[in-house]
């Protein structure tokens, strides 16, 4: 019979968190654009909506929406395994599932924040970083931290 530890529970719960992390941040603005000559027009833009950034470019389109969409299956992976481990039903694969989706989906999202920044960056408007783009990547490393540096499985 495998044995249940503490550090497993604490995996599970830490993996669980980040997840919890990674949706909040969804629905929090990725970052808030004005006009300097605009008096008022300070609006946020929320993740979703940077996806639509490039439309017009039908290929750009597909590969944004690709970067945009890994992600968030790496954070649905997460939190199913974490619930699971919870219930103590974790299997080593499991565990080694949860590892690649957490390593993958804050690879992913480092890069889908850095290119977004940047095409943000190009125009007229001020660009400023809002609490969605920080907390996405909390919880995508606060997931790593429970995935990798602490006993996720039985032995």
């Amino acid at each position: 019979m495998q044995e249940w530890s503490s550090s497993s529970w604490v995996g599970a719960i830490v993996s669980l968190v980040g997840a919890i992390l990674i949706l909040a941040g969804f629905f929090l603005p990725m970052f808030t654009q004005s006009n300097s000559q605009v008096p008022g027009s300070i609006h946020p833009v929320y993740e979703w909506q940077a996806v639509t950034i490039v439309d017009g470019f039908p290929g750009f389109a597909v590969l944004f929406r690709l970067l945009a969409i890994i992600p968030w299956l790496g954070m649905l992976i997460i939190l199913a395994t974490s619930i699971v481990a919870l219930f103590q039903l974790l299997f080593p694969r499991l565990t080694l599932l949860k590892r690649v989706a957490a390593g993958w989906g804050l690879g992913v999202q480092l890069l889908f924040n850095g290119l977004v920044f940047q095409i943000f960056l190009i125009g007229y408007a001020r660009t400023d970083i809002a609490w969605g783009f920080v907390v996405v990547l909390i919880g995508f490393i606060v997931s790593v931290i429970g995935a990798f540096f602490i006993k996720s499985h039985p032995r």
